[in-house]
């Protein structure tokens, strides 16, 4: 619940702050940031077994590399939704909603804070056995969010609810990877993707590939 709460916070100062226009276009952003969490989504599901049967230390280094993934598609996905929203926006809802790119470049944190926490709730719920740490990591995320946008909604707008919602994800980053440094002893050099993560992508587009060669 505060974690779907947290996702609906700017539009709440935004309805109580600013003006009617400023909600709708906000929330086609927001929308538009949800739809990459779909992958994220996927690959935490398909991962989902592994994280919560293997031992500690295995668990914890497939979280590191889910992370990894997560954070590497969030990223490269607000990066080509950016452009593709500059074109598609005016032809699908108007050019009345011609800020909504640059609201989606303003909410990369909180896009891939979002992906990358998603490996995270499932190591902490399965092999901590608690849903304190993911409780701590929202309401971190929620308590900064609800400040900030309190305070920037009635100056900025919607700019400075993505902006207090992008600052309001990167608290709760820290709070997330003291927590699960804690728990596995993986370093923040462990989270950042890499070489390993692009070649996962060769691999699966050659394994993709031969399994159509072969179908007859």
């Amino acid at each position: 619940a505060v974690t779907l709460i947290n996702d609906r916070v700017g539009l709440l100062a935004l309805a109580l702050f600013a003006a009617t226009a400023e909600v709708g276009i906000y929330s086609i952003a927001i929308a538009a940031t949800q739809a990459l969490l779909l992958m994220t989504e996927a690959l935490t599901l398909s991962a989902f077994h592994r994280i919560g049967g293997d031992a500690r230390d295995a668990s914890a280094a497939l979280t590191a590399h889910a992370m990894r993934h997560c954070v590497l598609l969030a990223a490269i996905g607000s990066i080509v939704l950016v452009p593709l929203t500059v074109f598609a926006i005016p032809w699908t809802v108007g050019d009345a909603y011609g800020d909504v790119p640059l609201l989606i470049a303003l909410l990369v944190p909180t896009t891939i804070g979002s992906a990358a926490f998603l490996p995270l709730y499932a190591f902490f719920e399965v092999q901590i056995a608690t849903a304190s740490v993911r409780l701590k990591i929202a309401g971190a995320a929620l308590g900064s969010n609800i400040a900030l946008s309190v305070s920037l909604a009635p100056v900025w707008g919607m700019w400075g609810v993505a902006v207090g919602s992008s600052i309001a994800y990167v608290i709760a980053a820290a709070v997330a990877f003291a927590a699960f440094r804690r728990a596995s002893g993986i370093r923040l050099r462990g989270l950042r993707p890499g070489r390993g993560e692009l070649r996962d992508y060769v691999v699966l587009v050659r394994s993709y590939a031969g399994r159509q060669g072969s179908t007859p």
